[in-house]
Order: structure tokens, then sequence, then C-alpha cells
């Protein structure tokens, strides 16, 4: 059961941006059944969207089969001034058996600018107009890890999804998110039994459904700290 958040109703409902990994000419990983990665991670993030939508303004930053690059993604959780920033996304292993939810927030140890160069925030309106895209999100990590530990807890919880972890990786989509933003991979498409179950509409139902449960626990520790 979805608790229902305590936001104030005088107040704007908080901004949830979700991202569907890849699209257009971009496929994504493959399985061998040939299910498509940009397939899934639309569908699965319409169905997080849908159950959102109650209690949040909720925005994908694609909603049908076509390519946006990493910038382009962030650009629109940071536009929208966004509370929370998800990223959908499978996996794939020259390994078939490894298999898996992995939930990630960036490892900030890492430089970033080895893989692309790095443009700035554009004007927000407060002052800061030159902040380099591989620092924006260094100080909203501490709250990316407690983001990804209530989704992590929620997974964990139900019998469907006991394997999965919560790591640091230096992953460039979330670099310049100014809010809190997590990757979460939902499975290795690689896998059969992994492919076979995110072709299932029950299966990614359920999945969405506890992504959202953590996104709301996540929403509500982080308002009832700003009560305090």
């Amino acid at each position: 059961m979805i608790p229902t958040a305590g936001f104030c109703e005088n107040l704007p409902k908080p901004i949830i941006v979700v991202n569907p990994g890849h699209g257009g000419h971009d496929l994504g990983a493959r399985g061998a059944d040939g299910t498509i990665e940009k397939n899934i991670t639309l569908d699965l993030a319409n169905r997080i969207i849908e159950n959102l939508k109650p209690r949040y303004q909720t925005i994908l930053t694609r909603t049908g089969d076509y390519f946006l690059n990493i910038t382009e993604r962030t650009s629109i959780a940071n536009y929208n001034k966004a509370s929370l920033f998800v990223s959908i996304h499978t996996s794939g292993n020259f390994n078939n058996q490894t298999s898996g939810i992995t939930i990630s927030y960036l490892d900030n140890t890492t430089d970033l600018s080895a893989f692309s160069q790095s443009p700035s925030l554009k004007n927000r309106g407060d002052g800061n107009i030159n902040i380099l895209w591989d620092e924006i999100h260094k100080n909203q990590i501490t709250k990316s890890i407690e983001a990804g530990k209530c989704i992590q807890k929620r997974l964990s919880q139900n019998s469907q999804f006991p394997k999965n972890r919560l790591l640091s990786s230096p992953l460039r989509v979330l670099s310049g998110a100014n809010m809190p933003a997590v990757m979460i991979e939902v499975g290795y498409l690689s896998n059969p039994i992994d492919e076979k179950n995110l072709r299932n509409t029950d299966y990614l139902s359920e999945l969405a459904k506890e992504i959202s449960n953590g996104i709301d626990d996540f929403l509500l520790k982080a308002e009832n700290h700003i009560n305090q």
C-alpha cells in the first residue's frame, strides 16, 4: 500500500522527473528473445508515473520512441526544478547468469570530465550561472543515497525482487542533476529469467509499485526533515 504523502494542500506538489533510458536509434541492451531496453524503460517509466500522479507533479523526459542526449534528459529535471530525478535502465552482461536490480547514485570521486566536455549550468535565476556541469550534483549525493536506500528497502521487502543492490557509479546522466537523483537498472536482458520477467506486465506493474513506494518514503522523510 502506497502511503499518503503529507504535503500541505496549499503548497505546490513536488515534481518528479522519470527518465526512460535510450530511445530512437539508441536501442540499449537487447535480450536473446528480442526484448529491447528502450521499450522496457518507457513502459516501466509510464507505470511509475501513473502511480505517482495522484500525489506529485510528474514529468517523463521522453514520452515516445525518440532520442535525447544525456545532457538534455538531466536538463529537463533542472529546468522543472524537480525534487527527484529517477533514470530507468536495464543491464546486459557477457555472463548470462548475472541478474538482479541495481540502484546507483553518483560516485563523486570520479573525474567525469573525461567522459565528455563539461558545459555550465545556464542561468537558474539565483546568480549561479557558471557552475560546471560535473560539479552541480555533488551537494545532492547524500540525499541521493537516501533516495536509493528508500527504493532498495521497498524492493527488498517484496519477495519478487530479492536480488538488488545499492552502489555508487560514475554516471554521466546524474552528474548535472541539481536535485537528488538515482539510476535504477531493473534487470539484465542478457539473463533469460530477467528478460522473461521484464516482458511480463504483472511483474512490471509490481516493480513500478515498489519503486513508487520508495519515492514516497524518501519524499516523506525529506518533508519531515524540513518540518523539524
